[in-house]
């Protein structure tokens, strides 16, 4: 990798209460490896950059990110990296291509989220998308190698979605789950955990995610916490209008009782009265 030398750049850390310096940074193998006054730092082989006027700082993570196709369609993703994005996170509002079991629900799947992430038809991926591995994979640990292969411009964390697990493990039904049924939601949150994933997510106005009760996202999310440090749950939450307030402290409870970290994907200020629930 070539080594880059940033001029005269106005650097911003990232670290609180740090205030902008103007200094010479230097980059080798994808590392800072010197930071000096303008015109201190030196090097024979970097390719150099006029940093005058220009910012440098950590690049920008996005913590809900709809990318989950795109970044295998068009894995140099100049859209995020030219806004300074280098981190994203997929998987979002319970709803996402992996884990699956079958065909069939991926192309249902591939055709309720089409709206989020277009839905190229088996045409273009036989031959535009040809050899990215695009829809041939089943795990949660499958699509993170897809991404590995395509060599995305971004770092990529995923969350699992539980409405997948809901449509494995109980069909696309409004009904209750049995304990059965949500043992083996369990099993299938704890294989994608295993294999790469950060966290959960819901999206509880979408089906069939929507369709679990509160009990049932507890015994998930206390799966979570219990055997996963660091993990978090990115709930959508039930409603935006009158039944908001409700909503949220469903959410911000589901964390206390399981001792879960939620980070809430979602908050409407407003009529919904959402800061209600945070203050």
């Amino acid at each position: 990798m070539e080594p880059i030398l940033f001029q005269s750049v106005t650097v911003i850390t990232g670290e609180e209460d740090a205030t902008p310096f103007v200094a010479d940074v230097l980059v080798k193998d994808g590392l800072i490896a010197h930071i000096g006054d303008p015109g201190t730092v030196e090097s024979a082989t970097a390719r150099r950059i006029d940093g005058k006027g220009q910012y440098l700082s950590p690049g920008f993570i996005d913590m809900h990110a709809h990318s989950d196709l795109y970044l295998i369609t068009s894995p140099a993703h100049e859209a995020k990296i030219s806004q300074g994005c280098t981190t994203e996170v997929v998987g979002q509002d319970g709803i996402s291509y992996a884990p699956v079991r079958t065909k069939e629900q991926l192309r249902a799947i591939r055709s309720q989220i089409a709206g989020w992430n277009g839905n190229p038809s088996d045409e273009e991926c036989q031959t535009r998308h040809q050899g990215t591995g695009i829809f041939e994979w089943q795990t949660v640990g499958d699509y993170l190698d897809c991404l590995e292969q395509n060599k995305t411009a971004t770092n990529v964390a995923m969350l699992v979605p539980q409405g997948n697990l809901r449509l494995l493990a109980c069909g696309p039904n409004d009904t209750p789950a049995s304990p059965a049924e949500i043992q083996d939601q369990v099993k299938l949150l704890k294989e994608a955990i295993g294999q790469g994933a950060v966290g959960m997510s819901s999206g509880l106005t979408y089906t069939p995610g929507m369709y679990a009760s509160n009990s049932e996202l507890a015994v998930l999310c206390k799966a979570l916490a219990d055997e996963y440090p660091g993990a978090f749950y990115a709930p959508h939450h039930r409603s935006y209008g009158f039944k908001a307030l409700e909503s949220y402290e469903e959410m911000l409870d589901l964390g206390k009782n399981t001792r879960c970290p939620i980070r809430e994907s979602k908050r409407a200020p407003g009529p919904c009265k959402s800061h209600e629930a945070f203050c």
